[in-house]
């Protein structure tokens, strides 16, 4: 009897735990290297996209990893118009642009909000989000040429994948 209820604790105790269990690290969140791998990786224990076009991204995230949103295919050099607001409530979280020419800007990172006019050279540039163990609300609005053609990466709420 007494060791029915031994298992029936330590059953318990490894439910609560396994329930409990935190996102993994995301240990190449400052890793220029990894940006450029335009390979994504990612773990969402959440994702609810309430506008995704285009052009805007407005969305609830909490994410490990990297994931592309947007490729940016400029025939000439362009600019990218961006307004954008942010409110990270744990972990890190950043929105960055990645160049043909290797070159990586933070266009945004954790809580914050503002616009900026970033210069892209002609080739495929990306705008990818960055987490770990983010729990982020944020907004993304943009605006380029019309010689910029945008490729949208599909955006699936609540999905898994590991690349």
């Amino acid at each position: 009897m007494k060791g029915l209820i031994v298992v029936f604790v330590l059953g318990g105790i490894l439910f609560i735990g396994s329930s409990c269990a935190k996102q993994e690290t995301f240990s190449e969140y400052d890793s220029e290297k990894r940006a450029l791998n335009l390979q994504d990786s990612f773990d969402y224990d959440h994702k609810e996209s309430k506008v995704f076009t285009q052009n805007e991204l407005l969305a609830d995230v909490k994410l490990s990893g990297i994931d592309t949103v947007w490729e940016l295919d400029c025939s000439t050099s362009d600019f990218l118009d961006i307004n954008y607001h942010s409110e990270n409530k744990a972990g890190e979280f950043k929105v960055i642009l990645v160049k043909p020419n290797h070159k990586v800007e933070t266009l945004f990172e954790n809580t914050d909000k503002g616009t900026k006019k970033k210069k892209m050279p002609a080739g495929k540039n990306y705008i990818r989000i960055i987490g770990n163990q983010s729990d982020a609300a944020f907004g993304i609005k943009y605006q380029v040429g019309k010689q910029t053609k945008i490729i949208m990466n599909q955006v699936k709420d609540n999905y898994q994948a590991q690349n």
